[in-house]
């Protein structure tokens, strides 16, 4: 099970989505970084593997770390590119990776892929949708 808080730039949001594989981090992250006062959180999951690094750092150097790793930095620069670690990580099997993020207290924090998290609703309804009969042909 995987929290999720709100909160970042949406370039970000669309090529990967911050979560807590628990849900106290989850809020304290959403207080503490974005001052609201009673934050909503919402749980998911996960399938698939997860590269691990095990820095304690805040996210962008987090990605300057995977962007080195997996050869994903724009070439002659400094600079990364969130569609090429997207792709650098899907290409070697991963959907994300974790880090012990210092803008979080040292909490172990997720970089997924949005599309790889399920909520639990939505996992609902794929199980019943999945339950329902078969609708059978006209003869």
């Amino acid at each position: 099970m995987i929290y999720k808080s709100g909160g970042m730039s949406s370039e970000l949001n669309e090529k990967f989505t911050f979560v807590s594989p628990h849900k106290k981090s989850a809020l304290y992250f959403a207080k503490d970084n974005f001052r609201v006062k009673e934050p909503g959180v919402v749980e998911g999951v996960v399938t698939g593997k997860i590269f691990h690094l095990n820095k304690k750092i805040p996210d962008y150097k987090a990605f300057g770390e995977i962007a080195d790793i997996f050869n994903a930095r724009e070439k002659g620069t400094s600079l990364f590119d969130y569609d090429k670690i997207q792709k650098a990580l899907i290409d070697n099997g991963y959907i994300g990776f974790s880090f012990k993020d210092r803008n979080a207290g040292g909490r172990l924090s997720y970089a997924i892929i949005p599309s790889k998290i399920k909520t639990k609703s939505q996992l609902t309804d794929i199980w019943n949708k999945a339950q329902e009969s078969p609708i059978e042909p006209k003869p």
